[in-house]
């Protein structure tokens, strides 16, 4: 495989700039941003908690937050927050990360190829899916205002740094990546030690001298690593089972078996292409991804030890899910050009990317490796061999892709609303087609498309991403840009407590009312980080679930919820209300036209969502309730 392409003449300021610019352009309709939404919702209410600590701190999940302090972003964020406000913070924040992100992986993209294979695998990385372990649930390159792409960016940073063999630059790096989220550095401190050792053997001995270093201070009980010596037990296990089933492999669904093994394939077949250190470092993200994973199937599903619960091991496949997008492009073009059955061996790869049933992508997947490491023993291949497979292979994707447009079309004809443009491209089914093109042009050395062809693409990519990445819903709608319902101040302004609102992941009571939550989704999310935290939450679920007042699928996110809703009722608000430890108040979305239930002294606010007609929420005081029991 050629490191770089010095045969091709060098690339125009002109062209360089279309490059960067469509690159950064795909890069960007890949990954919409939405505002505060999944993880951005809990590190916005942290921020908020660190500015109000005696009324949104008391939130149980910043009181007894077990995760938050480990990281820079936290104090960072919260003085942006408090200078700017959420919505521009949490706006630039994301900004700055997604750039970030895509500078430090070409830089270490260069480290790994040049010319023309660079461009296309820059492509195939803002284009290709980028799930890792459980899938779905989790992305590198997050456009959202969250410590991870931070540190996956310092973490590329530092690889790129040791490639060059510059190993105190690479550790500094990662110990800055580290100072962001150190979960997420773990798996660049792996690569790099790999990395060192293949080097220079003389530091094979860290490793055994950490473990021992670890074991004693795991023995001496001292903070964190003494963890490593305690077993989950079975009520917090089996709560963190139905409710963070991500961190424990058995639960994960086939699909994230069928990326992790196309992402797998590409590696290898990387690694087996590439010579000296490029060689070390494919096999050791590999090699790391899986230990990570195998790791967590061991030490915290099957013997549920805390600390690597906690520390979530298998994200180091993180690593191995970006440089996989990176090495599509790389690997495609050393396959095409290598010929016979390496074309075959392309072809395969192709269908293990696809959208396609599983176990199609499943066998695309290890058919690639059988074909590639088995290419010497087959000999020359006929080119019309290689047709009817990629003829094949492009048959079954469009099938993939005309499955995944009537699923998307179903979706919209339900739903009775436009395109759902977010929803599409969490599909993805875009990558391969685009993705192809990538390796296509990139393997034709004498292809120089028109430059007027070029601008128009470039112009035509950059105003769709000016247009889509801020406005998958109008910037007016978001959570964080929304002020608190005018009949705020009237109400509870002046009266403390904390809120159940319902049907909400938390951000509304804590960013438009500036209260503690008394049960919220997002609550749930650390749970394996504070035993207190996860069984408090448990049991406020659980009384809010007899009271109908939460989601019959609180406790299991997976799950398929029933047809039970939470209802504001006089029955449940009584039930709910009736101890001391209950919320101070409650807050349910009214139907269109409905009024609160009769015998339930209520007052009725209007959200200050924009919507057609405008909702109107009840709102209850439980603390009135209380009072008034004899």
């Amino acid at each position: 495989m050629r490191a770089n392409d010095a045969s091709e003449t060098t690339p125009s300021r002109l062209t360089r700039f279309l490059a960067v610019a469509s690159i950064g352009a795909v890069w960007l309709l890949s990954r919409p941003y939405r505002g505060a939404t999944g993880d951005a919702i809990i590190y916005l209410g942290r921020a908020f908690a660190d500015l109000a600590p005696e009324t949104i701190g008391a939130d149980i999940m910043f009181a007894r937050d077990g995760q938050s302090r480990f990281s820079l972003f936290t104090p960072l964020y919260g003085r942006l927050v408090g200078a700017l406000g959420p919505d521009a913070a949490s706006f630039l924040t994301a900004a700055l990360a997604l750039a970030l992100w895509l500078a430090a992986m070409a830089m270490l993209g260069r480290r790994l190829t040049q010319g023309r294979t660079l461009w296309a695998a820059l492509i195939c990385v803002a284009a290709m899916p980028h799930f890792y372990g459980p899938i779905f649930a989790l992305h590198f390159g997050e456009p959202l205002a969250v410590p991870r792409p931070f540190a996956e960016a310092f973490t590329l940073i530092g690889l790129a740094w040791a490639l060059d063999r510059r190993w105190i630059a690479a550790l500094a790096a990662l110990a800055f990546a580290a100072l962001f989220h150190p979960i997420m550095a773990a798996a660049g401190f792996g690569v790099l030690y790999v990395m060192a050792v293949a080097d220079d053997r003389r530091w094979l001995w860290l490793a055994p001298l950490g473990i021992v270093a670890l074991a004693a201070a795991a023995v001496l009980r001292l903070p964190l690593a003494e963890r490593l010596l305690v077993v989950i037990d079975a009520e917090w296990l089996a709560l963190l089972r139905s409710r963070n089933a991500y961190l424990f492999p058995s639960q994960w669904p086939l699909d994230a078996l069928v990326v992790g093994a196309a992402q797998a394939a590409t590696l290898a077949i990387a690694a087996s292409l590439a010579q000296g250190a490029r060689r070390v470092f494919y096999g050791a993200v590999l090699g790391v991804g899986l230990a990570g994973v195998a790791g967590a199937a061991l030490f915290a599903d099957r013997w549920p030890l805390l600390l690597v619960a906690q520390a979530q091991i298998w994200r180091a496949a993180w690593l191995a899910a970006a440089l996989a997008a990176l090495a599509v492009a790389i690997v495609g073009v050393a396959l095409w050009r290598r010929g016979g059955a390496f074309r075959l061996s392309l072809a395969a790869l192709m269908l293990g990317w696809a959208p396609v049933e599983p176990a199609l992508a499943l066998i695309g997947s290890t058919l690639a490796l059988t074909l590639h490491f088995g290419a010497a023993r087959l000999g020359a291949v006929s080119p019309r061999v290689i047709g009817v497979a990629f003829a094949g292979v492009f048959a079954l994707i469009v099938a993939g892709l005309i499955a995944g447009g009537v699923e998307l079309a179903g979706v919209i004809a339900a739903k009775g609303e436009g395109l759902p443009y977010a929803r599409l491209v969490k599909m993805h089914l875009h990558a391969v087609p685009v993705a192809a093109l990538a390796v296509a042009w990139a393997a034709r050395d004498d292809w120089r498309p028109p430059q007027a062809a070029l601008v128009a693409l470039t112009a035509l990519l950059v105003l769709a991403a000016a247009m889509m990445w801020n406005r998958i819903d109008a910037p007016g709608e978001r959570v964080e840009s929304i002020a608190a319902p005018r009949e705020w101040r009237r109400d509870i302004a002046t009266k403390p407590g904390s809120v159940l609102w319902l049907d909400s992941t938390g951000q509304n009571v804590w960013l438009w009312l500036g209260r503690a939550n008394w049960l919220a989704d997002a609550q749930g999310a650390g749970a394996v980080f504070s035993r207190d935290q996860a069984l408090i939450w448990r049991d406020r679920a659980q009384a809010a679930l007899d009271a109908g007042l939460a989601r019959d699928s609180i406790l299991r996110p997976g799950a398929a919820e029933t047809a039970r809703r939470p209802t504001l009722t006089a029955d449940g608000v009584a039930r709910l209300c009736g101890a001391s430890d209950r919320p101070d108040w409650i807050v349910a979305p009214l139907l269109p036209g409905a009024t609160p239930p009769a015998g339930l002294a209520a007052a009725v606010w209007t959200s200050p969502v924009a919507e057609n007609p405008p909702r109107r929420l009840a709102v209850v005081s439980c603390a009135a309730i209380r009072q008034a029991r004899p």
